[in-house]
C-alpha cells in the first residue's frame, strides 16, 4: 500500500515537474523574442493613467515647475519653419532624463538652423530635475505640451476622439499613443522625427520622405521624414484606424507603427518586399537600407 502511494506521489510530482519546465520553457523563449519595449507596452496595459493630472503638483510647489505652450500655440511657427525635428515624451514624466537630453542635444547641435521640438504629455516641465536647465541654453530647443485629443485635429485621427472606443484607446500602452502622435505630427507640420533613445551622428537635412528598413522586409518608425501632408502619412493613419476599429491586439506593440507604415509601403509601392532607393515606384519615398538609420538593431541594444 505505501509502495502505491509513494508511486503515485512520485508520479504527481514529476508531472508538476514537467509542466513547470514547459511553463517556464515559453516565458523564457517569449521574454527573448521580445525587446524591453514590447515588455514595457504589454504592462503599461494596465498601468498606464491618462487622466492628466500634472496641474495638481504645479500648483503645490510652483516655483520648481514651468508651465509648458500648448503645440497649438506654436501652429503658425510650425507650418512656415522649413526645419523641424520632433521628440515626443508620450508617458508621464515631468522631467528629461540625461539619456533622453543626449538625443536632443546632438540634433540641437547638428541643426543649428532647425527648431527641435520636444512634445510632453505633462503640462508641465521640472526646473529643478532631470536635464532642462541644460538644454534650454540651446535657442533651438522648444518644449511644449500637447493634448491627446487636441493634436487630432486636422486629421483623419480625429475619430479617435469620436468613435465609442475612445474610452479604450487612452489605456492602450504608451508606445500605441507614440505611433498615433508621431505620424499626425509629421502629417501636420512635416519635418523629421527621432525616437527619444535615437542619437542621430549626423545632418538629416538632407533627408525628405525618408524611412529607413529594419529588417530585410520591413520597416521602422524610430526614424522618419516626410514633407506635409503626404499621401503614405494619411493612408498609415487609416491603416492605424482600420486596426482599432476591428479586433485589436493590444498586445501588440508594434501594430500601428512599423507593422502599419511597413503594409502601405508594400502597397504603395507594389511591392511585396520593400526595395531600397526606388523612389519613383514608391509616391517619392526613399526607403533607405537598416544600416542608415539604425547601424544597431533595436534587438542587441536592448
Amino acid at each position: 500500500m505505501n509502495n502505491k502511494f509513494s508511486s503515485s506521489r512520485l508520479a504527481n510530482i514529476l508531472k508538476w515537474c514537467i509542466i513547470f519546465i514547459i511553463i517556464f520553457g515559453i516565458v523564457c523563449l517569449s521574454v527573448s523574442r521580445l525587446s524591453k519595449a514590447s515588455l514595457y507596452g504589454i504592462f503599461n496595459i494596465f498601468t498606464v493613467e491618462f487622466d492628466d493630472a500634472s496641474m495638481r503638483n504645479l500648483n503645490e510647489n510652483s516655483q520648481d515647475y514651468l508651465l509648458l505652450e500648448n503645440i497649438s500655440q506654436k501652429e503658425s511657427e510650425l507650418i512656415k519653419t522649413s526645419l523641424k525635428i520632433f521628440f515626443v515624451q508620450t508617458s508621464k514624466n515631468e522631467d528629461i532624463i540625461s539619456r533622453h537630453a543626449c538625443s536632443i542635444e546632438a540634433a540641437a547641435r547638428l541643426h543649428p538652423n532647425g527648431l527641435i521640438f520636444v512634445l510632453m504629455r505633462s503640462k508641465y516641465i521640472h526646473l529643478k530635475k532631470g536635464s532642462y536647465l541644460h538644454l534650454r541654453s540651446y535657442n533651438n530647443i522648444h518644449f511644449t505640451h500637447f493634448d491627446e485629443q487636441e493634436i487630432y485635429r486636422g486629421t483623419s485621427l480625429i475619430k479617435l476622439n469620436k468613435t465609442k472606443r475612445t474610452q479604450f484607446i487612452h489605456y492602450f500602452a504608451i508606445s500605441h499613443m507614440s505611433d498615433f502622435i508621431r505620424t499626425t505630427l509629421l502629417y501636420k507640420y512635416g519635418g523629421i522625427y527621432f525616437d527619444l533613445d535615437i542619437i542621430p551622428l549626423k545632418n538629416f537635412q538632407i533627408f525628405s520622405n525618408a524611412v529607413g528598413l529594419e529588417t530585410d522586409n520591413g520597416v521602422n518608425v524610430a526614424v522618419l521624414a516626410f514633407e506635409r501632408q503626404h499621401l503614405v502619412l494619411d493612408l498609415q493613419m487609416e491603416k492605424q484606424l482600420e486596426s482599432i476599429e476591428n479586433k485589436f491586439n493590444a498586445l501588440c506593440w508594434n501594430c500601428l507603427g512599423p507593422l502599419a507604415l511597413t503594409q502601405v509601403l508594400r502597397n504603395v509601392c507594389d511591392q511585396h518586399r520593400l526595395r531600397i532607393h526606388e523612389k519613383d515606384k514608391c509616391l517619392e519615398i526613399d526607403i533607405h537600407p537598416s544600416y542608415v538609420f539604425y547601424p544597431i538593431s533595436y534587438q542587441v541594444c536592448c
